[in-house]
């Protein structure tokens, strides 16, 4: 405000009073808007809620039940016990296809399998409880006994780094990478609000980087939690339960491109209803029909 009498420049706020001769030229006020860092933070949060709620919906799809039936759990066991093993596999098998799901029931559904010699059952439950840990040695020796009866060749050996990545990735569920993509996503987010409420440059080499770093972390993260919902579907492994063509398209009627033995470990590309795409060991690609296949749900 100016003062005609005084001559001076007055400038008032609620720290106090600042009055300037108007005989000082070379002064400059400047008026700078401070931004409302509560109400960015309060956008911040709401944002970080809705991404937390959209991931566990999103991925709790994948989690295992929680009201997992005892009974039959326990049924099933009985059953085995008393060398009832095709009862025991039809009761851990009803509850596969309910959802529940676990290393030890895929192990003892593929001893039942081996029990009644079929050797190809056996190796896909022992196969599919390897891959859920590949740690459980008491499955991986299930497999290698079923191939030895079916005269089928071992799996050519893992390069010791994705041996121990894949050790990493089957220690943690869906739900846990979803959370830790979350955590990443989130780190990356309130680094920028500080670089805001310090008014410092986020095109800086130094911010950028450690930015794109918490964001690279976050998607590695998110796309760990969606392939193991992709893998609890439809695991990347399939073994042939019988001596099978390997059709070129999804068609019983279609050419069949090679002879797949008894045992075949087939890699899971895609499914065209109920007709799945996989690639057999010698690397050629085609269609094998699901009910000829075990692995999947």
């Amino acid at each position: 405000m100016y003062s005609g009498r005084l001559g001076l420049y007055s400038w008032r706020s609620g720290l106090g009073s600042i009055s300037l001769p108007n005989s000082l030229p070379f002064v400059r006020l400047r008026v700078v808007n401070i931004p409302n860092h509560f109400d960015l933070g309060i956008g911040m949060l709401r944002f970080v809620s809705v991404l937390f709620l959209s991931f566990f919906l999103i991925f709790d799809l994948a989690a295992d039940s929680g009201n997992v039936q005892e009974d039959l759990l326990a049924q099933a066991e009985s059953a085995y016990q008393q060398a009832r093993y095709q009862e025991a596999l039809l009761l851990w098998d009803s509850l596969r296809h309910q959802g529940y799901i676990s290393r030890y029931m895929l192990y003892d559904m593929g001893l039942a399998a081996y029990q009644l010699s079929k050797y190809a059952l056996a190796l896909a439950y022992a196969q599919r409880a390897f891959d859920e840990d590949p740690l459980f040695d008491e499955a991986a020796d299930l497999a290698r006994l079923a191939r030895i009866r079916l005269d089928a060749p071992d799996p050519s050996e893992v390069f010791f780094l994705s041996r121990w990545w894949h050790i990493f990735y089957t220690r943690l569920s869906a739900n846990f990478w979803s959370l830790l993509a979350l955590l990443f996503f989130w780190g990356a987010g309130f680094y920028l609000l500080f670089l805001y409420r310090r008014h410092k440059l986020f095109f800086e080499i130094r911010s950028f980087s450690l930015v794109a770093f918490f964001l690279f972390l976050g998607v590695l993260s998110l796309g760990a939690a969606y392939n193991k919902v992709v893998q609890f579907r439809h695991p990347q492994v399939l073994i042939a339960l019988a001596k099978q063509g390997l059709h070129v398209g999804a068609d019983e009627d279609s050419p069949v491109l090679e002879e797949l033995p008894e045992g075949a470990t087939l890699r899971y590309l895609d499914q065209i209803g109920r007709w799945y795409k996989v690639e057999a060991p010698s690397g050629q690609l085609g269609w094998v029909a699901s009910s000829a296949v075990e692995g999947g749900l």
